[in-house]
């Protein structure tokens, strides 16, 4: 994915960072060109975008570039409508290990969990 189309998505800056965990505020931004066609009248955040902001929470947390390695589980648990739910927040637990970072993210709102993802990146 383009870091241009995520950057006109989602705005990511961190609020807290641990040794180990890590978090975030993610604003959705509603005007993006991502829901013209994800779903016309009924906006809903593109599971890959999901995916990709882990990353370039990584990247800012770190100042390094990764990529996914591996991703060890997915799951999409609630749709995302920025009309809904423009802020939302994104939790990482972090280690490293000889692969590169394992991670344990979730992109959620209060006690609602939008996306759930197990995966290890590499510095690229």
């Amino acid at each position: 994915m383009q870091q241009e189309i995520l950057d006109q998505t989602l705005d990511i800056s961190i609020l807290t960072q641990e040794e180990t965990e890590s978090l975030c505020a993610v604003k959705v931004l509603s005007t993006s060109s991502v829901f013209e066609g994800h779903f016309p009248g009924n906006p809903i955040l593109p599971g890959v975008i999901m995916v990709e902001s882990v990353r370039t929470a990584l990247n800012q947390l770190f100042q390094k570039e990764y990529r996914l390695r591996s991703a060890l589980s997915i799951k999409f648990l609630a749709v995302l409508n920025p009309n809904e739910h423009g802020d939302v927040q994104m939790g990482i637990k972090h280690s490293s290990v000889e692969e590169g970072m394992k991670i344990d993210a979730n992109l959620f709102c209060g006690e609602k969990i939008f996306f759930k993802m197990k995966g290890v990146y590499c510095a690229v």
